[in-house]
Formats: structure tokens, C-alpha cells, sequence
């Protein structure tokens, strides 16, 4: 998430040149990261990633595949001229349209499992999945308009801010509810999360 927030601000403020088509390269290759990390760790928590080995290792091999493409050929991202008031912005390639298809065929494919785990746990358990599924669907429904100036609909993604609710909504989890079940982790987690919410508010503003 990070990885995709950082570099999706330094393309749109950044003039139209070789710099802004690398940023774009890797916000999108950090949608490509989101996709197929968040359905590993979905299927880890739902203790489901033993029977799915060989869909995971698809996925990975997909997910590799449209990475090699994005940065060794422009078919996927071909250039990032000026849009909407933004100074540059992504102009998909031909293969473009296979992002958000990764995306929401990963998205989708996790929260089904996802749902199926809140339907079959009780009392905290059930609690840990639906906060962690709320902060999912928060984000990434929030994050989907940014899609939509690349495929040159002429709308701001004027809810991209709101992406800061997952990584809040998720420390919750793992603060108050123990979600993963990983202590080391909490300590970390706040200071990634207070550091990554200060950057998203500045990006915002």
C-alpha cells in the first residue's frame, strides 16, 4: 500500500518525462504487489493456504509475468502525459485493462474466502475477520476510482485519501483484537501506520 501511495503522488506531481513514467511503472507494479499479497494473506488467515499451494503459485506467476511486461515493454503503461489538472498521469498500453482485472479477480476471489471465514467463526475471531474485511473492502473501494483517469474517464480520485483507513482499521485490529495473533508486530505496525497516515494526509492536502 505504501509502495503504491508513495509513488501513485510523485507521478501526478511530477512533470511528464522519464522520472513520472518510472513512478507510474512502479504504482503499478505496486497494484500488481496488492493484489497478490492480499489474497496469500487472506487464505494464510482463513487457514486455507496448504489446499490452495498451486493457485497461489499461479497467481505469483501471473502477477510476475504482468511485472516483466510493465517495466521491460509499454503495453501496459505506454507514456504519462498531463490529465485532468494533474501534471502527469498514467496513459495505459494495450494490456492495460489486465491490471484491474488482476486486481478485482484477486479482490474478489479473497473476500468470498474471506466471508466464508467470518460466516464459520465466533466471538473474537469472527470480530478479527470482520474488522479486517471492512478495512479491505474500505480500501480498496477507495483506491479503485484512481483507475478510472488512466482509462481516460475524466474523474478526480477524489477518494484516494481514504485508502489511510485501512492500515488504521487494521492496526485496530491488531492492537486491540490481537488479529494475526503476532506481537512483535504491534509496536511496528502504529509507527508504519502513524508514519504512512501522515504521508497520505500530505499527499491529500
Amino acid at each position: 500500500v505504501a509502495t503504491w501511495a508513495v509513488f501513485y503522488a510523485t507521478m501526478y506531481h511530477t512533470n511528464n518525462d522519464a522520472f513520472g513514467m518510472l513512478a507510474s511503472q512502479i504504482l503499478t507494479f505496486g497494484t500488481i504487489l496488492l493484489s497478490v499479497f492480499f489474497t496469500h494473506l487472506v487464505l494464510v488467515v482463513v487457514k486455507k493456504e496448504k489446499n490452495q499451494k498451486k493457485l497461489l503459485f499461479i497467481n505469483y506467476l501471473l502477477g510476475g509475468i504482468l511485472i516483466l511486461i510493465i517495466f521491460a515493454t509499454r503495453l501496459i503503461v505506454e507514456s504519462t502525459p498531463p490529465k485532468f489538472g494533474f501534471k502527469s498521469y498514467t496513459e495505459g498500453g494495450p494490456l492495460y485493462i489486465l491490471v484491474p482485472i488482476y486486481l478485482f479477480a484477486n479482490v474478489l476471489y479473497s473476500l468470498f474466502h474471506l466471508t466464508k471465514g467470518i460466516r464459520k467463526s465466533k466471538g473474537y475471531r469472527k470480530n478479527q475477520l470482520s474488522l479486517f474485511f471492512i478495512a479491505a473492502l474500505i480500501g480498496y473501494a477507495a483506491g479503485t476510482p484512481a483507475f478510472l483517469l488512466v482509462l481516460n474517464i475524466p474523474i478526480k480520485p477524489l477518494t484516494t485519501p481514504l485508502v489511510s483507513l485501512y492500515p488504521i482499521i487494521l492496526t485496530y485490529a491488531i492492537v486491540k483484537h490481537r488479529f494475526l495473533d503476532i506481537e512483535k508486530l504491534v509496536k511496528n505496525t502504529l509507527i508504519f501506520s502513524l508514519l504512512f497516515i501522515m504521508l497520505l494526509l500530505c499527499v491529500s492536502v
